[in-house]
């Protein structure tokens, strides 16, 4: 994760995906991000946790963004160094959208010793009861 910290800190921004997540029936959403895997793939582990699946397979998961990049990742590089106000260099661009297992290592260290894991996380942070994390 890019910014581990800074997208745990979106706790109530995520407030509403995960109450809607949280209902009985609920209808589908698309999650979705600038390169999709900072704050979209702190949502995705967070639910993958939830839901009981490893660590190592979240981390593989994840880095599949890579492979889904692939085929616009030039025009994205070149995108993104073009956009005046994130002034990014082309190795700066190529950190951005890369999605690395180190940084979802880096999140899932930073959710269990920052909050105590994903159900105080979304209890004390985002704002969910316990019925609605459960």
């Amino acid at each position: 994760m890019a910014k581990g910290r800074e997208v745990l800190s979106y706790g109530r921004i995520y407030r509403p995906i995960f109450q809607h997540l949280s209902q009985h029936d609920p209808n589908p959403i698309i999650i979705h991000c600038s390169s999709g895997k900072d704050r979209t793939g702190a949502i995705t582990m967070i639910l993958l946790r939830l839901a009981g699946v490893s660590r190592q397979a979240v981390t593989i998961e994840y880095q599949l963004t890579n492979r889904g990049l692939e085929g616009c990742k030039k025009e994205l590089i070149s995108a993104l160094t073009r956009t005046p106000y994130l002034r990014l260099s082309e190795d700066g661009a190529k950190i951005l959208i890369g999605a690395k297992g180190e940084y979802m290592d880096a999140l899932y260290e930073l959710l269990d010793e920052g909050y105590g894991g994903a159900e105080d996380y979304l209890q004390e942070v985002v704002g969910l009861s316990k019925k609605e994390v459960e």
